[in-house]
């Protein structure tokens, strides 16, 4: 993992925040992930505000023993914010996940499927602890760019945030952000600018 200090707030008496950004890597037909690529602009777009906060970046693997290990690896860590990347296949806009469901399906990029569908037997759906006021009007002000959604599917991206929220819900806030399909599909806004508005909702979101 690298740390990178990072600027996002004008008020220099508001405390350092520290965050976490994910993203996925290789899998199925994109050599190179949406999640990641976005992710790498992201990290240099950042780096060019005035205030300075820790940010610590992760590029994860498409597998589940992956995930189980890297939430055990930052279990002892502390988080302000915690905020995962992963593509959307064929989807034109960003969506802004505001529920995690209790299921798991899909055979990972080692081949791996889930033996049972519940992640967790004993615990529901999850939802997002992050203002859900906030992320409505972040979309409102993006049109066409980005939209709410309650349905982050059953493969590694609802994986990752239904375990995150279960961990490290009662004392980070946490989101997951789809990032649109550039690679399949030729309406899906490019990746620069898909960059630009995670790096905007993020200083909304910490704001």
């Amino acid at each position: 993992m690298r740390c990178i200090e990072c600027a996002f707030l004008k008020d220099l008496n508001c405390r350092n925040m520290r965050l976490l950004i994910t993203s996925f890597g290789p899998f199925a037909n994109f050599k190179v992930n949406p999640s990641n690529e976005v992710m790498s602009l992201l990290t240099r777009g950042l780096m060019s505000e005035e205030m300075r906060h820790q940010i610590d970046y992760e590029t994860l693997e498409v597998s589940y023993d992956e995930v189980d290990l890297f939430i055990k690896k930052i279990e002892k860590k502390s988080y302000d914010y915690i905020v995962h990347l992963g593509v959307a296949t064929h989807d034109a806009i960003l969506r802004l996940e505001t529920r995690a469901r209790n299921e798991r399906s899909g055979a990972d990029v080692l081949g791996i499927a889930p033996v049972t569908r519940e992640i967790n037997a004993k615990s529901a759906n999850l939802t997002t602890n992050c203002s859900l006021d906030m992320i409505q009007k972040f979309t409102e002000n993006h049109p066409g760019k980005v939209r709410v959604s309650d349905d982050a599917g059953t493969f590694l991206c609802n994986y990752i945030y239904y375990n995150s929220l279960q961990v490290y819900g009662t004392r980070s806030k946490v989101l997951f952000i789809h990032i649109a399909d550039y690679v399949n599909n030729p309406d899906a806004i490019h990746a620069a600018e898909q960059a630009e508005i995670v790096r905007s909702f993020i200083r909304e979101l910490i704001d």
